[in-house]
């Protein structure tokens, strides 16, 4: 049987054939996911999504035949989001943050600020 004719009967809510697409994508749709995302259990998650995904919207698919390239690209943009998500993650992470010490006011702002003051001054002369 083609995989439209699977993705067909998945859509008409047989288990058997949607069981069946899991084992024809799932080794093809980790290796994708780990290569965009280069950690394994990244990787896994977003394939374990996707495929919950389409379990949940397969009657969405208009065309049957065209199941491949929608798997596909649910898995890619899974992955796009996962990694701006570690991205936004990392740039937070590295944003300064204010702590109560450099508070105006505090005597380490103000130990830090005669430091400055002097390192100013001392560049001058």
């Amino acid at each position: 049987m083609d995989e439209a004719t699977v993705a067909a009967r998945a859509q008409d809510g047989d288990v058997a054939a949607f069981e069946q697409l899991l084992d024809i994508y799932e080794a093809p749709l980790l290796r994708l996911a780990v290569r965009m995302l280069r950690v394994r259990f990244d990787a896994e998650d977003v394939v374990q999504d996707t495929f919950l995904t389409v379990w949940r919207r397969v009657d969405t698919l208009e065309d049957a035949g065209r199941f491949k390239t929608w798997i596909y690209r649910l898995v890619s943009n899974a992955c796009i989001d996962v990694v701006r998500r570690r991205e936004r993650q990392r740039t937070n992470s590295m944003a300064p943050r204010t702590s109560w010490m450099s508070r105006p006011g505090h005597r380490l702002w103000k130990r830090r600020r005669n430091a400055e003051q002097l390192c100013a001054t001392w560049r001058t002369c």
